[in-house]
């Protein structure tokens, strides 16, 4: 049945204009058989809207826990089966039975899981999903790896942190003595850093284990490359060279 439509009634009787009145009001009496069909139909249509959401509302509750469809047994309207081929639910579209399977009869069920399985077994592909702190076993990459690449607000109080991206650019406003606090055991980062006007960083707060011994200086001018990371309790440092 199609969605209730009804008829705008006449502009309302007004005793304000006397002469009009009767007309007014012999429209108004005029309409009210038609709304009063209109609502007959309008109250059924609600009925069975009512019925048919309680039905499909029970199935989907119901398909959580569905069963396999069995071939040649009868089925109620709304009963839900799982397909033996596609293993997703299907919802009785009218009462009877087949040997059809459900993925397969179209005209009988109509399918109520989503059109893409995800298993916890299953190969899917992923598309603009974002995974927070995943634990990755064996994965092969195919393609290129898009580094977060962050700028360092050069200050008084500098903590370094992998976590902001494993490429950081860091231009110095004057001596910095930086920390490491959030530096979690695992992680690395590469720093650029430019020494601004022949500026020098301490690493005694990071404690800093140099590849050589000795921290790298940095160059007067460009980027001085310095890699970081932590293995246990000890943060490693090594000079990657300088670009301009």
């Amino acid at each position: 049945m199609p969605t209730p439509t009804f008829t705008a009634p006449p502009a309302a009787p007004s005793r304000m204009n006397p002469t009009g009145f009767p007309a007014a009001a012999e429209a108004m009496m005029g309409w009210m058989p038609t709304n009063v069909a209109e609502m007959t139909v309008a109250v059924t249509w609600m009925n069975d809207t009512a019925n048919t959401v309680a039905g499909q509302a029970a199935a989907a509750a119901g398909a959580i826990g569905a069963i396999a469809w069995v071939s040649g047994t009868t089925y109620a309207l709304y009963d839900v089966r799982v397909s033996p081929i596609t293993f997703f639910a299907y919802r009785r579209k009218v009462a009877g039975g087949g040997t059809t399977d459900p993925s397969l009869d179209t005209t009988n069920w109509a399918q109520i899981a989503g059109t893409g399985d995800v298993t916890l077994t299953g190969s899917q592909t992923l598309t603009n999903k974002t995974l927070t702190s995943p634990t990755l076993t064996g994965p092969v990459i195919d393609g290129t790896i898009t580094e977060d690449i962050y700028t360092i607000t050069d200050g008084g109080s500098v903590d370094i942190n992998p976590a902001n991206g494993s490429i950081q650019l860091w231009t110095l406003g004057a001596n910095r003595t930086p920390t490491a606090s959030s530096f979690a055991a695992g992680k690395a980062v590469t720093l650029m850093i430019a020494d601004g006007t022949a500026y020098s960083i301490t690493w005694s707060s990071v404690a800093v284990t140099w590849v050589g011994g000795s921290a790298p200086a940095l160059p007067t001018t460009g980027y001085g490359v310095i890699i970081l990371w932590k293995v246990g309790s000890t943060i490693y440092g090594a000079s990657a060279g300088d670009v301009a």
